[in-house]
């Protein structure tokens, strides 16, 4: 695939990887190991597989490891020996994949990471937007501090569960009549291994701390990219838009779909616009350059690799990718915003990657103000997955980040006001971060509820 660079942050459990296969990138071939002992096993499976591996990353890895990656491999190499002793002719893939796994992780970078072929299988999305191979509410949940009931933190209004009434705040205290466990693996495993079997789930909800319901769920393939979206929780004053940024994938599609909603939002008189970037992965370098684009003349986000030095530009609605004087890609968003209200950005600490190269444009322009916690921590780097042989796949830091004045990015953004999440109070009804970056705006709200309760729900649709 054509895409350089992945800012993404990788979340995964025991069952379940929480990522959207974002910028392959096929095999180049099966190269040889310079490991001295790799001409004994040369040709079986296990052999090519640690082969293809180990030649990615000794030629692709630049991250802050100062591991020395000619004696890694040489280390590993001789894992893979011992485990074809027996089997020199016909070694099975099986045989290099701990030793593949293991020198990944003496890379001591938290970014850089191999998945076996067996959970490998799991990822089916594309930068194109298809699907995401397996069934999904299209919602995000984290279980709450204490308890075993999760807290839903952000619905796709589209979704399945959108589509049932799921919000915002909802507090699912059970599933299909039974308790969640209260051990945050199996609380995560188990919730997610129900979604993804497809099956209608019936959830026990309570709403705002006060009102249960009973909400029937089927999870579903999705189709299409989750993309930005507008978002209306009551409480928000007219001249302020809410704009909800889920992850920056995929490629093209996010940055023009939030200059689209800028230019609603202006031209429904909008004077303050809140990007919400509470819990966002990442995603494509283009998306984090293009739609900051909508506040800022001009975006430079330069990646440094072993070899050179890639800028993702945007200016005047062109996006591009360029390589020294060499440009390998660009895109136009068709009606390009340039938004001159105030800006408010939020985070959160699982904010990551893209999303926090979006946050640290904008700081570094003094464009808008950042609100919320300091971030997942992958600002400084980006990722690129490289398929291997056998459907397992490894990811790894290819790039170091770097600011405008030419030093390297620091390893996360500091908000300009610090303010942590607090899910308690968002399972009450009330959006309270989000009432700060009013606040930071100058904009009085009324309390934010993140769901309306019935009554001011009834209010609002003029008294029926």
């Amino acid at each position: 695939m054509k895409y350089t660079a992945l800012w993404y942050k990788v979340k995964y459990t025991a069952l379940w990887y929480k990522i959207k296969y974002a910028a392959l990138v096929m095999a180049a071939g099966l190269a040889l190991s310079s490991a001295a002992g790799a001409q004994r096993y040369i040709g079986t499976p296990a052999q090519d597989l640690f082969d293809q591996a180990s030649f990615f990353v000794e030629f692709n890895y630049n991250g802050f490891s100062q591991v020395n990656l000619s004696n890694l491999i040489a280390k590993y190499q001789a894992q893979v020996d011992s485990n074809c002793a027996s089997r020199a002719k016909d070694c099975p893939f099986v045989n290099a994949e701990r030793p593949i796994g293991l020198l990944i992780q003496e890379l001591k970078d938290p970014h850089s990471y191999f998945v076996a072929a067996d959970i490998a299988t799991q990822f089916a999305g594309q930068l194109s937007g298809g699907g995401i191979g397996s069934p999904s509410l299209e919602l995000s949940t984290i279980q709450l501090p204490r308890v075993s009931d999760r807290v839903v933190t952000d619905v796709r209004e589209d979704g399945p569960a959108g589509k049932a009434g799921l919000k915002r705040g909802d507090r699912i205290v059970r599933v299909n009549g039974q308790n969640l466990p209260g051990s945050r693996s199996q609380n995560e495993n188990l919730f997610l291994g129900l979604e993804a079997e497809g099956k209608a789930m019936r959830l026990s909800i309570l709403r705002d701390g006060k009102t249960n319901l009973e909400i029937s769920v089927t999870p579903v393939l999705v189709s299409s990219a989750w993309l930005p979206e507008s978002k209306k929780p009551i409480g928000l004053p007219s001249n302020t838009a809410l704009i909800r940024i889920h992850e920056f994938t995929p490629y093209k599609d996010v940055g023009t779909k939030f200059h689209e909603l800028v230019n609603a939002a202006q031209t429904a008189g909008a004077t303050n616009i809140v990007v919400d970037l509470r819990d966002n992965p990442g995603g494509v370098a283009t998306e984090c350059t293009s739609a900051p684009g909508a506040f800022l003349a001009e975006v430079n986000n330069v990646l440094e690799t072993r070899y050179s030095r890639t800028t993702y530009s945007y200016k005047n609605g062109l996006t591009s990718v360029s390589t020294g004087n060499k440009q390998s890609e660009t895109y136009n968003i068709p009606s390009p915003a340039q938004f001159k209200g105030k800006v408010a950005v939020l985070v959160t600490a699982d904010s990551a990657s893209c999303a926090e190269v979006f946050a640290a444009q904008m700081q570094y322009a003094k464009r808008g103000v950042v609100i919320g916690e300091a971030t997942y921590g992958v600002l400084n780097t980006a990722t690129r997955f490289f398929d291997l042989a056998n459907g397992s796949l490894i990811g790894l830091t290819i790039g170091k980040g770097i600011r405008p004045d030419g030093t390297y990015a620091s390893e996360r953004v500091t908000p300009d006001t610090a303010f942590n999440e607090d899910l308690g109070v968002l399972a009450n009804g009330r959006d309270a971060m989000l009432e700060k970056a009013l606040d930071a705006l100058g904009v009085r709200p009324s309390t934010i509820l993140s769901t309306p309760t019935l009554p001011r729900a009834l209010r609002a649709l003029g008294g029926l």
